[in-house]
């Protein structure tokens, strides 16, 4: 592998600067559809909690 050349170094420097950039924005962006995605889940298991509960006590038909 070449040696890099003094004046390449910098150049490296920032295109990895811009990747962990463009990583760390896209780690954040997945956080959040995993956070939604739980969210939704959350909510249909306790719809689905509420609908089984109200069959048993007689109400839902």
């Amino acid at each position: 592998m070449p040696r890099e050349s003094a004046a390449d170094k910098p150049l490296r420097r920032l295109k990895t600067r811009t990747e962990e950039s463009h990583n760390q924005a896209e780690t954040k962006l997945q956080e959040k559809i995993i956070a939604l995605v739980k969210a939704l889940a959350r909510q249909a298991a306790e719809a689905d909690f509420r609908l089984e509960r109200e069959r048993e006590n007689g109400r839902v038909q």
